[in-house]
Formats: structure tokens, C-alpha cells, sequence
């Protein structure tokens, strides 16, 4: 029974424990939603970037097998 008291005292008193405490009480820690617009922006500006990378890998490994075909020939 004692190790049983410690361990939620572990729990209660660590980052997690504080977290649902804090979630119980109605406080959230997080980011509110202006927070998250930037890093929603960044985001999307990153996908574009990776989506023009790809298109740009696409039509090269097109080229290439293009080459490599007409190589054969």
C-alpha cells in the first residue's frame, strides 16, 4: 500500500500529473488558436515547396527514362 502512495505521488507531482490536473480544472496549457495560425502557414508554405520539389523530380526521372529508352533504341 505505501508503494502504491508514492507512485501516484510520482505521478501527481510530475508534468503529466500536472497536465491533467490542469485539463480538470478547465486550464489549458496549449496554444489558443492565433497561436496556431503562423505555424499553420509556415506548414502550408512548406507543402508547396515540397509539392513543386516533387513535380520537379517527376518530370526529371521522366526525362531520364526517356533518354534511357530512346539510348536503346
Amino acid at each position: 500500500m505505501f508503494w502504491f502512495f508514492i507512485a501516484v505521488l510520482v505521478v501527481v507531482k510530475s508534468p503529466i500529473g500536472r497536465a491533467i490536473a490542469d485539463r480538470l480544472a478547465g486550464r489549458s496549457g496549449g496554444l489558443n488558436s492565433g497561436d496556431l495560425e503562423p505555424v499553420i502557414h509556415e506548414l502550408e508554405d512548406r507543402v508547396l515547396d515540397l509539392e513543386e520539389r516533387l513535380e520537379m523530380t517527376e518530370m526529371r526521372l521522366k526525362r531520364n527514362e526517356e533518354m534511357e529508352r530512346l539510348r536503346s533504341e
